[in-house]
């Protein structure tokens, strides 16, 4: 069991990723990104936690960021509850619990979020605004929300290890 500073710590850090989420101070504007950092959040802590935990935790993520979010209601409840389980799986089965596994898999995450965001919402436009789009926005987000993961990956990691001592 978690202890109660931890969980507490967590909901604090929820809460200011999606203050720098959506909020009207564009920090990124300059290169055309739109990081989520509320996704590199919960990939990060997808890590650590268990299939099921990761899936609920997605599923709450998604209907929050649905309520605030100005694309289609029901995709976010959707696409972060699989994309919690499946980093999960990847997590715990496939990769090894250290820094390179959490970037090669909240890169390749958010990148896949991003395309497929694009693919649902932007996909009637012409080949030459889609490479701009994946060039300008798409990857940069994903470089930037993949950066954010690996810093809270450190700090989680260090929380985490400290809470396991405790017990």
């Amino acid at each position: 069991m978690l202890s109660k500073k931890y969980i507490l710590l967590n909901i604090v850090i929820a809460v200011l990723t999606f203050v720098f989420q959506y909020n009207s101070f564009d920090i990124f504007g300059s290169l055309n990104a739109t990081p989520m950092f509320s996704l590199g959040f919960i990939i990060v802590i997808s890590i650590f936690c268990s299939e099921l935990s990761s899936f609920i935790l997605g599923l709450v993520f998604g209907i929050i960021t649905d309520a605030v979010a100005t694309t289609a209601f029901g995709f976010n409840s959707v696409v972060l509850p699989l994309i919690c389980f499946g980093v999960s799986l990847l997590a715990h089965y496939l990769f090894n619990n250290n820094i390179f596994s959490c970037a090669v898999i909240s890169l390749s995450v958010s990148f896949v979020y991003f395309t497929v965001k694009f693919m649902i919402f932007y996909s009637s436009v012409n080949a030459k605004e889609t490479m701009m789009y994946l060039m300008r926005t798409a990857i940069p987000s994903a470089i930037i929300t993949a950066a954010f993961s690996v810093l809270l990956y450190l700090f989680e990691k260090r929380t985490f290890k400290d809470v396991q001592t405790l017990r």
